[in-house]
């Protein structure tokens, strides 16, 4: 899984995108001349930089470049009206179509990899639910909605989106001890799961049920929670050495 950028981009790559996104802009330039009427339903212009800031790998590069690339097809730019209103292309349908397929083979090896499941009890937590199947219906979302949802999948289709999102479930983490634990002791726990990595921690939070977090009344069980935290990162770094 990408953390960064691990792309090298070559002169071919850069040519490539750059031909791409002239010829993308240039088919919305002839096909407003043609049909000004077009106008509600087309995508936005692109440009390189914005493209390639968001690309952060090979898939990625290849997979924006085709998607873009199929904009440039036969009556790819026709207009549809969605069951619930919904104004876009054909090319636009379809590719959200896609990427949402995509998004939902990513969340399965993501749940494989996590390995959900009611047994061990994470089957409830944030995390796990955010790997459930992203459902697409264009003709049941709502018009005002629809922006917004084409800019979810296009963040989720991204080879760094599950790299970030753990770093953020870990941040959010570190900030829930806070809530159960005393300051002294949320530190203790925050600097045993220091060197750990984001995807690292929540691989070993699906997987160990002792290291969720809920309110706890009794002191003495405060206790033995904070206790058997650490313990269990102490042992997860000394079993991989870090």
């Amino acid at each position: 899984m990408s953390r960064g950028s691990n792309i090298k981009w070559r002169r071919k790559d850069r040519t490539l995108l750059s031909n791409t996104v002239r010829q993308f802009n240039s088919k919305l330039t002839r096909t407003l001349k043609k049909h000004p009427e077009f106008e509600s339903f087309l995508p936005d212009r692109i440009n390189v930089n914005d493209i390639k800031s968001g690309i952060k790998t090979r898939a990625d590069f290849n997979r924006e470049i085709k998607s873009y690339r199929r904009f440039l097809k036969r009556d790819a730019e026709m207009p549809i009206v969605s069951a619930s209103g919904i104004k876009t292309t054909k090319w636009e349908k379809k590719e959200v179509g896609y990427k949402v397929a995509q998004i939902n083979r990513n969340r399965t090896r993501e749940r494989k990899r996590a390995n959900v499941s009611t047994y061990k009890g994470n089957m409830g937590t944030i995390q796990a639910n955010s790997l459930n199947p992203k459902q697409y219906d264009i003709n049941t979302i709502n018009p005002s909605r629809w922006k917004e949802f084409v800019r979810g999948v296009d963040k989720q289709i991204m080879s760094n989106y599950f790299g970030e999102k753990n770093k953020l479930y870990k941040e959010n983490y570190i900030k829930a001890l806070n809530n159960i634990f005393s300051p002294n002791d949320a530190n203790i726990i925050v600097e045993a799961m220091q060197d750990i990595s984001a995807d690292d921690f929540i691989n070993l939070y699906y997987a160990d049920p002792v290291l969720e977090l809920e309110f706890i009344y009794d002191p003495k069980d405060v206790e033995i929670k904070r206790d058997a935290i650490i313990d269990r990162l102490i042992e997860y770094r000394e079993e991989k050495s870090i």
